[in-house]
C-alpha cells in the first residue's frame, strides 16, 4: 500500500472517530433534557410538520416555532455546560487541540 493511500484511510478512521463520538454528545445532551423537548427535537429531525407537531403537543400550530427555538436553546447551553466542565472530549478544546489528544 502506498503511503498516501494508508494516510488517506487512517485520516478517514479519524474522521469516523470525530463523527461518532459527535454522535455520543449528541446523544449525551439529548438524554439529559426534558422528555418533552427530546419528543419535540426528533419530531423535527424526522422532518414532521408543524401542524402535526402542534396536535401531538396540544398547542397552535404558531407556537411550534417558539418551542422548537427554546428546545434548540437549551441543547446549546447544555453542549457548552459539558464543553465547560470537560466532560465531553469532543467540545473540548479546538479542532487541532483535540488532534493532539490522540
Amino acid at each position: 500500500m502506498k503511503r498516501l493511500e494508508a494516510e488517506a484511510i487512517f485520516e478517514s478512521m479519524r474522521a469516523g472517530r470525530r463523527h461518532f463520538e459527535c454522535l455520543l454528545e449528541i446523544e449525551q445532551v439529548l438524554e439529559s433534557m426534558p422528555e418533552r423537548d427530546r419528543r419535540l427535537i426528533a419530531m423535527v429531525i424526522e422532518g414532521e410538520s408543524s401542524r402535526d407537531i402542534a396536535n401531538v403537543f396540544g398547542c397552535k400550530v404558531r407556537d411550534v416555532g417558539q418551542m422548537v427555538a427554546r428546545a434548540r436553546k437549551k441543547a446549546r447551553a447544555l453542549v457548552r455546560k459539558q464543553g465547560a466542565s470537560g466532560s465531553s472530549r469532543a467540545t473540548a478544546g479546538t479542532p487541532a487541540d483535540r488532534e493532539k489528544e490522540r
